[in-house]
């Protein structure tokens, strides 16, 4: 295990944890550095490149929050694995699509 964020289940917006997760917030910071120097820059932040998949504990509700957070902030590609708990245990294709 590389890193680990606490979130908390009962909130909708997850963005804190999920940037520090990803090192974005670090990523900003040294964006925000160069453009004092390069005022012009235009730059992205980058997610961290060292982690191989994402462990998820949580509900079905943060999870299904969570997912398509995890998506904007550029870790569509990193693999979620989860336990059990995520599920209902209710098929509901439609809720359950991003778990």
């Amino acid at each position: 295990m590389i890193d680990s964020q606490a979130y908390s289940p009962e909130k909708n917006d997850f963005s804190t944890p999920i940037q520090r997760l990803l090192n974005l917030n670090e990523s900003n910071s040294r964006i925000r550095k160069l453009k004092t120097f390069i005022p012009d820059l235009k730059a992205v932040a980058r997610r961290r490149q060292d982690i191989d998949a994402i462990f998820l504990i949580g509900q079905p509700r943060s999870a299904r929050l969570l997912k398509p957070q995890l998506q904007f902030y550029r870790a569509e590609k990193l693999p979620i694995y989860a336990t059990s708990q995520i599920y209902s245990g209710l098929p509901n294709p439609l809720q359950d699509s991003d778990l």
